[in-house]
Parts: C-alpha cells; structure tokens; sequence
C-alpha cells in the first residue's frame, strides 16, 4: 500500500501522481505474501531556480515489508530517470531479501 507521497519543493502533479501510483502497484503485486507491504516515496528538486546550473532531481523511495525497512535514494537530472532508477534498486534489493527468505534450501543426497 502507498502510504504517502511527499513533492517537497516539486509541487503537485496528477501525471507524476498517477505514474507513481502504478508502479508502486506493480511492484506491490510482486510482494503478495508479505503483509501489507508500506511504500513511501519524497520528490525533492536540489538545486532551487535561483541559483546557476543544472537541475538536480532526487527521489527516494521507502518500503517497509517482512519487518524491515529498505530505503534508496537516487539523483539524476530528469525526474523520470531519477524515479527509474531508484525502482530499480529497490526491486533489486526486494528481489534478493524475497527470494533467499522463501527459497528452499537445495538437499544433496551422497550415495554410499
């Protein structure tokens, strides 16, 4: 569940509104036996309009699940990409929590 989503100094948009919904949905629908899985996600713009040089983009996504809390935060000069590339992380990072704490453990039998 999407617990909330802080713009910071972005400001309100439906169509970052309604991207962000959607892919934190897919990738709650790859968490479906974690309990209700907390997502949380800040939009933050670094660089403010009145000082020279490239915009900077940072986004942080945090989730809590299986009683932990991952928390990534990833820069880049477009908002899209910063977005991307944090989700990328964090499913990187979900994967490998999810998969070695319901993968069954190989059994080798020896013969004799």
């Amino acid at each position: 569940m999407l617990k909330a989503i802080n713009y910071g100094n972005i400001g309100y948009s439906d169509s970052i509104d309604s991207k962000i919904r959607k892919e934190i949905q897919k990738i709650e629908n790859r968490l479906q036996n974690s309990k209700n899985p907390e997502f949380e996600v800040w939009l933050k713009n670094n660089n403010p309009r009145t000082s020279a040089g490239p915009v900077e983009f940072v986004c942080s996504i945090s989730v809590k699940y299986l009683k932990k809390r991952i928390f990534v935060t990833k820069a880049s000069l477009s908002f899209q990409e910063s977005f991307h590339k944090a989700k990328k992380v964090l499913e990187k990072l979900i994967s490998k929590k999810f998969d070695n704490k319901y993968k069954r453990k190989k059994i080798h039998l020896y013969s004799m």
